[in-house]
């Protein structure tokens, strides 16, 4: 496995960056495209979790969520369909929080939220060495 931490320091400052994360999505709602993103964000302890397929409104009602994490994929597509859940969601006076995302597929190098227990568990496996 490539080393992407140099050093114990910056092997903490990753495991606190990641446990701020995980609390923010633990205290919000996480909205995600579809259900093998759902089935890893919940296999790895994220239990708010709703698929939003077509449904944002009906999500947002369903949960009353306040704040809502968007979780979608890293690519062009899932870039658009988070911008028009966000918009969608503001309308309604949901904070919605995209940015997340992004730090997340960067610290655990993510392609799609399918893949996101494995890699938190390699990235954790990295952070411990």
């Amino acid at each position: 496995m490539k080393r992407r931490f140099l050093g114990p320091l910056e092997k903490r400052k990753a495991a606190k960056l990641m446990k701020r994360m995980l609390d923010q999505l633990n205290e919000s709602a996480v909205f995600v495209e579809g259900k093998k993103d759902h089935e890893a964000l919940r296999n790895a302890g994220i239990l708010n979790v709703f698929e939003i397929a077509g449904k944002v409104r009906r999500a947002a009602e369903k949960n009353n969520a306040k704040e809502v994490v968007i979780l979608t994929d890293l690519d062009e597509s899932g870039d658009e369909l988070a911008l028009e859940a966000k918009e969608e969601l503001e309308r309604y006076g949901v904070k919605v929080d995209v940015d997340l995302r992004k730090k997340l597929g960067s610290l655990l190098n993510l392609r799609n939220f399918e893949e996101f227990d494995r890699k938190l568990k390699m990235f954790y496996e990295e952070v411990k060495e």
